[in-house]
């Protein structure tokens, strides 16, 4: 049900539907997600891909959707100035809320984001930082042994810095993937844990 009507909302490509795949593989064991959406498996599954179907068309239409040359790693990002929503973007938000997150738990959720948020802001003035980057998702496909695409994300982030002359920031709660945004060039300012639901969350941000 959850997966019918997020398709409705957001009809995805062939193409598209290929790397929302890739997403919702990559994201599988994702703590944060997990943390969105509880743990039932079958509403997990079809949550994950209404959440990243979400995400994606989010980005897309900013340009913000890197996929490497061996397709094993992609990077969801927006420029905060331009980030905006389109009415469907809002329906398809609120849908979320109601029926991927669910009434019940969306309190707990909201003031967990809501603190994330705080965090990042935090940073963000304490750096003077008037605009920035930020990386939605960073994933790479779970049996990939090469570096090639990592190389690649990094060149492409460089790349936003350098033309923009903006900072990049980002979260994970994957602890077994900071050496994954370490390599591509983020440095972590922060780190809280969320000792109820044993949800770590590190915070990194990328500079000139």
């Amino acid at each position: 049900m959850i997966l019918q009507l997020s398709n409705y909302f957001l009809r995805a490509a062939p193409e598209d539907q290929k790397v929302i795949d890739n997403l919702c593989e990559a994201f599988q064991n994702n703590k944060r997600t997990r943390a969105l959406i509880g743990n039932r498996n079958i509403v997990f599954q079809e949550g994950l891909r209404a959440i990243l179907t979400y995400c994606y068309f989010m980005v897309k239409k900013l340009n913000g959707i890197f996929i490497s040359s061996n397709r094993s790693t992609y990077l969801l990002y927006y420029k905060k100035s331009n980030l905006y929503s389109t009415f469907s973007d809002r329906l398809h938000y609120l849908y979320m809320a109601f029926f991927v997150i669910g009434i019940r738990r969306l309190p707990k959720v909201y003031r967990r984001e809501k603190l994330i948020r705080k965090i990042r802001q935090k940073a963000i003035h304490q750096n003077g930082d008037s605009d920035y980057w930020y990386v939605w998702f960073l994933a790479q496909n779970k049996n990939e042994k090469s570096i090639k695409g990592l190389v690649e994300a990094k060149k492409h982030i460089q790349q936003l810095i350098q033309k923009s002359d903006l900072p990049i920031y980002m979260e994970t709660t994957e602890e077994r993937l900071l050496t994954m945004y370490q390599r591509v060039g983020f440095q972590f300012y922060d780190f809280k844990k969320d000792e109820k639901i044993d949800l770590k969350i590190w915070f990194g941000r990328m500079a000139k």
